[in-house]
């Protein structure tokens, strides 16, 4: 039987196999929304049909995508690092070759093809320019920890940026649904995990490889500093982010009225 956890590498081998499943997943995109999400749109008459298309499909990407991930990792003795990542200085040293399991390929591979497509996406978004940069820098440093070999580091930081974007999209969803109690709780929700993944673990996450940075020897020491600097871009639009966040909790703790934006990429 064929084990999905064994080991395998991925190298630039890899890059014709990447294109297919990039050119695949945008004909399932536009599939997905011209043949299906529309015509939910229609059938429930939802006030933004658009919004909800795309957002729609942002849902169930990152809930497939958080999933898969949990269970890619799950089996990795790194896997915890992503929840908690204090003692994980030593698992995201550089390695010799770009080791992983089959599975963990695959949660790669689907993972950068979404923001690959997705770029033809944005401008069903009103912040354009946050969202670019902020897709242009996971797409670079995903792909940095590739070349570096520090897949494990690109690995976590993936799979904490994942699972809390899946509340965030479901409010959203409600929102256009006008379920005024679901979304403020899915924003609740959201608020309380991009505390923990975003604002104490992925700063940790930075840490942990700034330290292998200063310590490790490494080829490529200059790529690597970019690489790490691309984490602190990130951490900026998750601060700009949070920030927004925190103004629409302290609404609905308020009033109970307050209506979720799309904090990342809308305002409405």
């Amino acid at each position: 039987m064929y084990d999905i956890h064994q080991l395998t590498t991925l190298t630039t081998d890899d890059l014709p196999l990447f294109g297919s499943i990039c050119a695949f997943y945008l004909v399932y995109r536009l599939a997905m929304s011209n043949l299906i999400l529309k015509k939910i749109a229609t059938f429930i008459k939802v006030k933004f049909p658009a919004k909800f298309i795309h957002r729609s499909f942002d849902l169930i990407h990152y809930t497939s995508s958080a999933l898969l991930g949990l269970y890619a990792l799950s089996s990795r003795p790194y896997g915890h690092c992503a929840i908690w990542a204090r003692d994980c200085v030593e698992d995201i040293k550089p390695m010799e070759e770009c080791y992983m399991s089959e599975i963990e390929k695959v949660y790669f591979m689907i993972f950068a093809a979404y923001y690959v497509v997705d770029v033809l996406f944005i401008y069903t978004s009103n912040d354009k320019v946050a969202l670019i940069l902020h897709h242009m820098s996971t797409l670079s440093m995903i792909f940095l920890c590739i070349y570096l070999k520090v897949q494990i580091l690109g690995m976590i930081i993936m799979l904490l940026h994942d699972v809390v974007d899946v509340p965030l999209y479901l409010g959203k969803i409600l929102t256009y649904l006008g379920y005024e109690t679901g979304k403020d709780l899915s924003l609740v929700t959201f608020a309380i995990l991009c505390t923990w993944f975003r604002m104490v673990n992925y700063p940790t996450v930075i840490f942990d490889a700034y330290l292998n940075g200063v310590n490790c020897q490494m080829p490529h020491k200059n790529v690597y500093w970019f690489t790490w600097s691309l984490l602190l871009c990130l951490m900026g639009l998750h601060i700009y982010w949070f920030m927004k966040i925190l103004k629409a909790v302290v609404g609905i703790i308020r009033s109970g009225k307050e209506a979720i934006c799309d904090n990342r990429s809308e305002s409405d």
